[in-house]
């Protein structure tokens, strides 16, 4: 993937509509999905910040997040990002008109949230396939980067919450 940071007069990817956009914070990644004219639409925990730093990684223990529209720039601060389309070998997208409908239909909401089970890669990847995926749930890469939680952090996440149905 061709990753970049935040340089708003040089960009060299040119995202479209209906395309989801991973940011790197560092130890873990925040995912929103492009609506256009330079905005995205993401599921963001109190704590998802890009100037937080080490802070944003007590999204872990929220249980709410709220689906905010806002600008890619803003969102993704200083940190790296990329276009990532990552399933599209796997699942066909839904119609890109679809896709922003319902994402605008969710802003302002406050959505439950579980680190493990309904973060911000799942939202996005239902936007745009019909599908709540994440690579952290796929591949069990999140053990290492949580190795340091204790067990009531595991316990208390919302992991049975169901998940969102655009539909």
């Amino acid at each position: 993937l061709n990753k970049k940071t935040n340089n708003r007069t040089n960009d060299t990817q040119i995202q479209k509509p209906g395309d989801l956009i991973e940011i790197s914070r560092g130890l873990y990644q925040h995912w929103a999905i492009y609506v256009g004219e330079g905005y995205v639409i993401h599921l963001a925990p109190p704590s998802e910040d890009a100037q937080a730093g080490p802070y944003s990684m007590m999204s872990v223990l929220c249980d709410k997040a709220k689906v905010k529209k806002e600008e890619l720039y803003e969102v993704v601060g200083n940190d790296e990002y990329c276009i990532n389309n990552l399933l599209d070998e796997k699942y066909e997208p839904r119609p890109v008109r679809e896709m922003l409908q319902d994402a605008h239909r969710f802003l302002g909401r406050e959505l439950p949230y579980c680190v493990f089970r309904e973060n911000c890669e799942h939202f996005v990847t239902e936007l745009r396939y019909g599908k709540p995926q994440s690579r952290a749930e796929r591949s069990g890469d999140w053990c290492w980067s949580w190795s340091c939680c204790s067990s009531y952090l595991w316990s208390s996440c919302c992991c049975c919450c169901s998940h969102i149905r655009f539909k």
